[in-house]
């Protein structure tokens, strides 16, 4: 899960409901593990992976939203459209990201799903409301300008930090449109620790002396993605009193509240003497919800109905209101349109006239209120005041700021495979089903019948065992099924290994199964004598290679030599295997044949034989000896340096360099994660760690090349490789168990793992 992730965290296992096990990691909560059923033997695997954590949500795609909270007041079930706007879900429908409902479209809070209301769904401003508990603001000056590339491990402010959180989700800060996470903080020296600049997929850029630096209080992520969705279960006691057209500067009220007090941002009553009556429909009737905010009251009563805002109103456009006195005097003393700072002290901003005794007069007023006013209402005396409509105007130098502008989506690739599992299964002489997954429905299935059916096996054989069968259905029940037969002709009392691949158009159907009906796949064993023992491993289905309707989609099993002697070689340890890579005058190199994308993270067990450099390579277009195209990030012996070079035409440019001791005969992991013009390099003695933050050598932003192969390199000297892992940076996926046949896979031409 780390892998996958590509970062360290938290990893928290929990029973949940209906046989489930959650999956919650520090990060982000991402999902579920449902349902797996053993006839013998032991299982471990995945079905539906769903991101949400404790949530059922199945997602292709998540957005992180960014809110600022700039008013210096707290706020509790504050109503912010988080996406300000300008969420374009007519062009995600059009897409086919996105469902034209909305259903599928979720918003997760620090990591726990949260209600939220959508106004103008398949538009292309369509506005996300979601209720948000904040803070005062917190705003910072920076102390010292930051470049605009290269790593920042710490960030220094010239005001106090000491309200500002020390870890966990909520530690973020937003400097200009660029986005940081930190993981550390030191009040005495204002600084931040542990930063990661760029965050979010926010672009790096430079930042004076004294630029602003402010918190976002919450991690907002949107997921969305799932074409089977069903609408979510929202509480509408919660739902914003306003109307969800309004904007985060604007809030425009049709209803003013319900009578159990719950609407986020709902009108409050409140008597300031005698026995005044609030009524909440035209002339002194009353519903629920409020259809009109209204007092009654006599000669000896006043009252008040009021709205508390803490982003300070500016003014108040009442509008479709009606008066009525039934005593001049005490109308005149008190029946006015009021404000006030704290609640206490309540002033008047303007007085509202009544020509006549009891009749209805219709009256309006937009009143542009003092300045400082968190409260702004009414009070009446001595008659009927009520009004059906107001428009709130908020200042804008304290309203929240929601500006998804500065984040880029991110997908979630369900290419790779929709479940996987390993387990082993010892098989007696009758037939025996080994294991089933048990697939939580519906799943989103984008797997044709040209998509192949993958597993790993190893087979181990007694004595008087020679023939060994595995059945695998894709069933939908027990009459309509995929099935497909691979047979085995194993010598008694040896063993082999063995990855296959086969492709559903292949497999033969019992009644008539659909693949989105799919809801178990079974492996079922049989041998001819005696027994058997069958592992598997990495069970899982896999998409079609785009560039091959008869391969399946991964790393390819090929590699390219390009320079020096690339040579595999098996060590004493069994399924041990390093790639080798000798002779090389300069640069030396072996690509992964199948161009896995831009955007990658992988990694390699280096070894230096001789004197020189070894590393990797990526976004490589051009090989050929001396006119290299793309970039190497390498480890040297002859300056205890690792280099992050960018090469063209053969001649490389020096991007960045880092401090790391080697000598020749050292074990060490170099890893890379490249997303846009990002480039992130890690190096490390041990795998173990080498995700970790402390372990990024370099942190760079460079665009001369933008796509190419991956591979391993050495420059002027003898290397050796192993350990490789390869996954594209979209992928959202646990990956299987890492064994052996990884590195057996990647140089021995069988097929690799997913992961």
């Amino acid at each position: 899960i780390m892998q996958a992730l590509g970062s360290p965290g938290l990893l928290t296992l929990k029973a949940g409901v209906d046989n489930r096990l959650d999956v919650i990691w520090e990060r982000s909560n991402l999902g579920h593990i449902d349902d797996f059923s053993s006839y013998s033997g032991s299982w471990r695997g995945v079905a539906d992976f769903e991101p949400g954590g404790d949530v059922d949500i199945t997602a292709a795609y998540t957005y992180f939203c960014p809110v600022t909270w700039r008013s210096p007041n707290p706020a509790t079930t504050y109503p912010v459209d988080i996406v300000n706007d300008a969420l374009d879900t007519a062009a995600l429908v059009t897409g086919g990201k996105m469902r034209a409902d909305g259903n599928d479209l979720r918003v997760l809070v620090d990591g726990v799903e949260t209600d939220r209301w959508l106004q103008d769904m398949d538009d292309a401003t369509t506005q996300v409301w979601v209720n948000l508990d904040f803070a005062a603001a917190q705003a910072f000056t920076l102390d010292g300008a930051i470049a605009g590339s290269g790593a920042v491990t710490s960030v220094t402010v010239n005001e106090a930090i000491n309200l500002m959180p020390a870890s966990g989700p909520t530690c973020i800060l937003r400097i200009e449109d660029e986005l940081y996470t930190y993981t550390g903080k030191d009040d005495g020296s204002k600084t931040f620790s542990g930063v990661t600049r760029a965050a979010y997929g926010s672009s790096m850029a430079a930042h004076i002396d004294g630029s602003d630096a402010d918190w976002i209080q919450h991690k907002i992520m949107l997921w969305y993605g799932d074409p089977d969705a069903s609408a979510p279960s929202t509480d509408d006691d919660y739902k914003p009193a306003f109307e969800l057209d309004s904007t985060n500067a604007v809030h425009t009220y049709e209803q003013f509240g319900e009578d159990d007090g719950l609407r986020a941002m709902q009108w409050e009553t409140e008597i300031i003497f005698g026995s005044p009556i609030f009524y909440t429909a035209n002339r002194v009737a009353y519903s629920d919800p409020w259809e009109v905010a209204g007092i009654s009251t006599g000669q000896y009563d006043a009252g008040r109905f009021y709205l508390y805002n803490p982003c300070y109103i500016t003014s108040v456009d009442f509008t479709d209101g009606e008066k009525r006195t039934n005593n001049i005097f005490a109308w005149g003393n008190t029946t006015e349109i009021v404000s006030s700072q704290d609640g206490i002290a309540w002033i008047p901003e303007y007085v509202i006239v009544a020509s006549a005794l009891n009749t209805w007069e219709a009256w309006s007023r937009n009143e542009t209120m003092d300045l400082g006013r968190i409260y702004a209402g009414i009070e009446a005396s001595g008659g009927e005041l009520e009004y059906a409509d107001a428009a709130v105007t908020l200042n804008s130098t304290y309203t929240p700021v929601a500006d998804i502008s500065i984040t880029t989506e991110d997908s979630a690739d369900y290419t790779s495979y929709a479940v996987e599992a390993d387990f082993c299964q010892p098989v007696a002489v009758s037939s025996s089903i080994a294991g089933q997954i048990n697939i939580a429905a519906p799943i989103p299935w984008p797997f044709p019948d040209t998509s192949f059916f993958c597993f790993y096996l190893h087979l181990e054989t007694a004595i008087s065992c020679t023939s060994q069968t595995i059945r695998i259905r894709l069933k939908v029940d027990d009459s309509n099924y995929y099935q497909h037969t691979v047979n085995k002709s194993l010598a008694a009392s040896s063993d082999a290994d063995y990855f296959e691949e086969h492709q559903i158009s292949t497999f033969s159907t019992s009644g008539s199964p659909t693949l989105a009906g799919i809801t178990t796949i079974e492996i079922y064993c049989t041998v001819n004598a005696g027994s058997a023992i069958f592992y598997f491993d990495d069970v899982r289905l896999a998409a079609v290679d785009p560039d091959s309707g008869s391969d399946w989609n991964d790393t390819g099993d090929v590699w390219d030599n390009e320079s020096g002697t690339w040579h595999v070689e098996e060590q004493a340890s069994a399924d041990k295997y390093l790639g080798q890579i000798d002779g090389a005058a300069a640069v030396g190199a072996a690509l992964v044949s199948i161009n896995y994308g831009p955007d990658v993270q992988f990694r390699s067990l280096c070894r230096l034989k001789s004197a020189g450099g070894a590393g990797l390579l990526f976004r490589i277009t051009d090989a050929t000896p001396g006119s290299e195209d793309g970039y190497i990030f390498i480890a040297s012996t002859a300056s205890d340096l690792l280099y992050l070079y960018s090469l063209s035409g053969g001649t490389p440019t020096s991007l960045s360099t880092a401090t790391f001791p080697l000598s020749v005969g050292d074990d060490f992991y170099l890893g890379i994660i490249v997303k846009g013009p990002t480039i992130e390099c890690y190096a490390s003695t041990a795998l173990a760690d080498l995700w970790d933050v402390s372990n990024r050598a370099i942190l760079e932003t460079d665009s001369t090349h933008t796509a190419g192969q991956v591979g391993l390199a050495t420059m002027s000297a003898n290397g050796r490789f192993t350990d490789f892992l390869l996954s594209r940076i979209a992928d959202r996926y646990i990956p299987a168990d890492q064994v052996d046949i990884e590195i057996k896979a990647m140089f021995s031409t069988i097929a690799p793992f997913s992961d």
